[in-house]
C-alpha cells in the first residue's frame, strides 16, 4: 500500500522540483527497507538530475553522495566510489565543507568495508575536520546517518546482495554537524575495533558518548551505548 500511494504521489507531480527530490528520496528509502535494491540507482539520478536542473549545486554534491550510498547498500562498491569521487570534487569547487564531510564519511565507511583501514581513517579524520568547521549556530540537518552494515543474499550465492533490514534503520535521517561529529567519532572507533586496537577504539567510542551526551542527542546516545 506504501509503495502504490508513493507512486501515485510521484506519477501526480512530475516537474523536475526540490519537493519531488525529497518524494523520491522517500521511495528509495522504502526500497531499500523492503530490500529492493534494482530500482535504487534510476531513483537516485533522478534527484542529482532535479538538483542540476534547478541549478543547486550543492545539492548536487549532496545527491551524488546519496546515491552512491544506495550504491553501497546494494554492494556495488566500484560505482560507489565513482559517484563518491565526483561529490567531492564538486564539494571541493564549491568550498562547501557540509557537503564534503558528508562525503568523505561516506568514503570512510566504505574503505572500513574493504578493509582498507588506514584509508577510512583517513577520511573519517578529514570528515572530522570539516564537520568542526561548522559554525555552532548552523543546525541544518544535512549529513545522513550510515554505518558499516552486514550485507545478505536472500536469493542465494548468485543472487543481489543487500544491506540487512537492521542496517537501514538509521540511513534516512538526517542530522546537524554537531550530531555528525558524533557518529564520525564512532566510525573512528569502529575502525579501530576493525584492526584489533581494543584501548583505542574504547576511546573513541568513549569520546563519541560523551559529546552525544553534552550535545544531549537521546539517539545518538543510544547509538554510542
Amino acid at each position: 500500500e506504501g509503495s502504490r500511494l508513493r507512486d501515485a504521489a510521484l506519477a501526480a507531480a512530475p516537474e523536475p522540483t526540490e519537493m519531488r527530490a525529497e518524494a523520491l528520496r522517500a521511495a528509495c528509502s522504502l526500497e531499500v527497507r523492503l530490500g529492493r535494491t534494482t530500482g535504487l540507482s534510476d531513483l537516485g539520478h533522478e534527484r542529482v538530475a532535479i538538483y542540476r536542473q534547478l541549478g543547486d549545486r550543492s545539492g548536487v554534491a549532496h545527491a551524488l553522495d546519496e546515491v552512491g550510498v544506495y550504491e553501497y547498500m546494494a554492494g556495488r562498491y566500484d560505482s560507489a566510489e565513482g559517484l563518491y569521487a565526483e561529490s567531492r570534487a564538486l564539494a571541493e569547487e564549491l568550498g562547501d565543507r557540509k557537503a564534503a564531510a558528508a562525503v568523505l564519511h561516506s568514503v570512510g565507511v566504505l574503505a572500513e568495508c574493504r578493509a582498507d583501514f588506514d584509508g577510512a581513517r583517513e577520511a573519517l579524520l578529514d570528515s572530522l575536520s570539516r564537520l568542526r568547521e561548522v559554525p555552532d549556530e548552523d543546525w541544518e540537518p544535512f549529513f545522513r546517518v550510515h554505518t558499516v552494515g552486514l550485507f545478505v543474499a536472500p536469493e542465494g550465492p548468485a543472487g543481489a546482495p543487500r544491506m540487512y533490514f537492521e542496517e537501514t534503520l538509521q540511513f534516512f535521517r538526517r542530522v546537524n554537524a554537531t550530531s555528525a561529529i558524533g557518529y564520525v567519532l564512532a566510525g573512528l572507533g569502529d575502525v579501530a575495533r576493525a584492526q584489533g586496537l581494543t584501548e583505542p577504539a574504547r576511546d573513541r567510542l568513549n569520546e563519541s558518548l560523551a559529546h552525544f551526551r553534552e550535545a544531549r542527542d537521546a539517539m545518538g546516545t543510544a547509538f554510542a551505548l
